[in-house]
């Protein structure tokens, strides 16, 4: 597996449109000095501030992704956003499967597996989020749940229509508690994952070696990542990449999270 380091920012609906691109604005002229040569940096504004986002950084290093998508490309579906729609946007990657939407949203498995088809098909690269709830993990189902969403979300999807497989566990209890996981748990969750994907397409009769996955799976750690542990997870074998969601919302925070990844 690439040896890049993925640094998500998930601004969810924390900021405005003008918010957005003044942050959106300020990293990239704090990153034009900043050797990006080993960090791939994605930014996920909400849909308002796609357009907008993508013109102040079309001309960097920066990627552009979106919070969601839908799986269908037309129809009668008020509200939603088909990836047809964000590649005209040059959105490359789009989060799948966060706890909030599984939360809030009552999205299923069946709904976020469909849009990892959708996502697949038109090129962009899903960002797949697993992770129990304090439930779940109380009653000692937090493999079990996690196994099953990622077996869920890649059911008749072919490998090599797969170019990337991002998958970010986020526990559900820890996001915005400002409470992160031990680093060794995170790392020991992120092998169950890597078994998992391996499993999933083996379930489905499909040969893939296991070479194979881990040339294309890039496994990251999101839920309370800030400066005071980001290094902490980054020293581990199975982690290449972080979700951000608070820290990624002030020019200050954000940026010291990408020195403290760009002196490792």
């Amino acid at each position: 597996m690439t040896n890049r380091t993925t640094i998500i920012a998930n601004w969810k609906m924390q900021l405005s449109v003008e918010e957005s691109v003044a942050l959106s604005s300020a990293i990239v002229n704090k990153t034009k000095n900043l050797n990006l040569d080993n960090i791939d940096i994605i930014l996920c504004p909400d849909f308002l501030s796609i357009p907008m986002v993508g013109d102040v950084i079309k001309n960097s290093n920066i990627s552009l992704g979106s919070q969601d998508v839908f799986w269908k490309e037309k129809g009668s579906f008020t509200g939603e956003v088909s990836s047809d729609n964000l590649k005209y946007f040059n959105v490359k990657y789009s989060i799948v499967g966060h706890s909030e939407r599984r939360k809030f949203l009552k999205e299923n498995d069946e709904m976020i597996n469909q849009k990892m088809i959708s996502c697949i098909k038109n090129d962009i690269v899903p960002i797949l989020c697993v992770g129990e709830s304090f439930e779940e993990r109380r009653n000692d189902q937090k493999d079990f749940v996690i196994i099953s969403q990622v077996r869920n979300a890649f059911k008749g999807i072919e490998f090599r229509d797969v170019k990337k497989i991002f998958i970010a566990y986020e526990p559900v209890w820890v996001i915005g508690s400002g409470q992160a996981i031990d680093p060794i748990e995170a790392e020991h969750t992120n092998l169950i994952i890597k078994e998992a994907v391996l499993e999933a397409f083996l379930s489905e009769g499909k040969n893939v070696r296991r070479d194979e996955i881990n040339e294309k799976l890039h496994l990251i750690y999101g839920g309370s990542v800030d400066d005071s542990n980001i290094s902490e997870f980054m020293s581990q074998e199975n982690i290449y990449g972080v979700l951000v969601g608070g820290a990624s919302l002030k020019i200050d925070s954000f940026m010291s999270l990408l020195n403290i990844v760009n002196n490792l």
